[in-house]
């Protein structure tokens, strides 16, 4: 088997990476501005893209996204180093529902 990326695949990954970086800064900057209706423009957008997933397709979206947000609770919860109890509610609010 080869582990090597191609030069292709690796401007892939990188394109989609700075898109990813690009699309969360957008939506950062709407809500300092406070420009709602533009949060809600992508909002339904994505929702949009989401509702023409297949049943399958958006289970494994949901347990992609309850990976990524367990893992940004773990380098969450290890910034906040000491704080007790608040590790413990942050690892409450982010933690996957069953």
């Amino acid at each position: 088997m080869n582990n090597t990326i191609s030069q292709n695949q690796l401007e892939n990954l990188l394109s989609l990476g700075v898109f990813s970086l690009y699309l969360s800064t957008v939506v950062a900057f709407c809500a300092k501005k406070q420009k709602a209706e533009a949060i809600k423009d992508v909002s339904e957008l994505v929702e949009k893209i989401v509702n023409s997933f297949s049943e399958a397709e958006k289970q494994e979206l949901k347990d992609d996204f309850d990976q990524a947000l367990k893992q940004k609770a773990e380098e969450l919860a290890g910034e906040l180093g000491s704080l007790g109890d608040g590790v413990g509610v942050l690892n409450t609010l982010v933690s996957p529902k069953t």
